[in-house]
């Protein structure tokens, strides 16, 4: 059986930006839902939301920031910081290790274009159903048996 390791951990949240913020916000008690102020051009009442005001992606180029949506910089945002707790380069020469950072980033984008778009969602979903139904403890030997 092969040990697998968190090698690193990622948040950007309404509680602060990184994971030691957030888990210290947490152990204090705050929330991180506060009032908006609404919009009177938009027709937008002032409403309650836990919004993230950090500033995104702040080393990416802007031509490069505008490829992405709010979603997919928060996304970015978190993996890099997993990353970077990590200790990986970037370029790993321990693939098994990236392969986790890899595969939870991708976790996350397929989960966030699911949640976005019918058309993602009408081409993947039956796939991820039809995963859904092998018991978790299963994934274990079935993991080993085609990876080794």
């Amino acid at each position: 059986m092969t040990a697998v390791w968190i090698t690193g951990l990622g948040a950007v949240s309404a509680l602060g930006q990184g994971v030691d913020a957030l888990a210290d916000a947490l152990a204090a008690g705050r929330s991180g839902v506060s009032a908006q102020p609404g919009s009177e051009e938009h027709a937008l009442k002032p409403f309650a939301a836990a919004a993230v005001s950090a500033p995104l992606a702040v080393g990416m180029p802007p031509a490069q920031r505008n490829l992405y949506d709010r979603h997919g910089l928060l996304a970015l945002e978190a993996a890099a910081e997993a990353w970077a707790q990590s200790g990986l380069p970037a370029t790993a020469p321990q693939p098994e290790r990236a392969a986790v950072a890899w595969g939870t980033g991708l976790g996350i984008v397929l989960g966030l274009l699911i949640g976005l778009s019918r058309l993602i969602e009408k081409a993947i979903d039956p796939t991820i159903q039809v995963l859904r139904n092998v018991p978790v403890t299963a994934w274990v030997p079935l993991s080993l048996v085609f990876f080794g």
